[in-house]
C-alpha cells in the first residue's frame, strides 16, 4: 500500500481498516479526497482485501465536515476576488473553531 499524510491503514484479515486522520478537527480536504481515491483505486485492484472499513483517526470524530476555509478559497477564485479575511473567508459562520 502506498504511503499517505491522511490515511493510515491496516490489514485484518480480508478487511482494510482506513482512518481518516486530519487533526485536529478531522476536516475533509482536498488532499484526503486524493488519498481516498488513490487507495480505493488501490483496494479495486487488490483481490485479497474484501472490504474496506473507514473510521475516524480523530478521538471521537469520523469527520467534522468538509474545510469550509478550502471551500471559500475555491469560491474566491473562481469569482477571480482571492479577497479572504480567515481561513474561512470574509463571511464564514459554518463553525465557531475558525479563527
Amino acid at each position: 500500500m502506498t504511503d499517505y499524510r491522511f490515511l493510515k491503514s491496516g490489514r485484518e484479515g480480508a478487511a482494510l481498516v482506513v482512518e481518516l486522520a486530519n487533526p485536529p478537527r478531522n476536516l475533509l480536504n482536498a488532499p484526503m479526497v486524493a488519498e481516498l481515491t488513490a487507495l480505493a483505486d488501490e483496494v479495486r485492484h487488490n483481490s485479497e482485501v474484501r472490504a474496506l472499513i473507514l473510521t475516524g483517526g480523530v478521538d471521537k470524530i469520523f469527520v467534522t465536515h468538509y474545510d469550509v476555509g478550502e471551500l471559500s478559497t475555491l469560491s474566491d477564485r473562481m469569482r477571480g476576488s482571492g479577497a479572504s479575511t480567515g481561513p474561512a473567508g470574509p463571511s464564514c459562520t459554518a463553525c465557531t473553531s475558525c479563527s
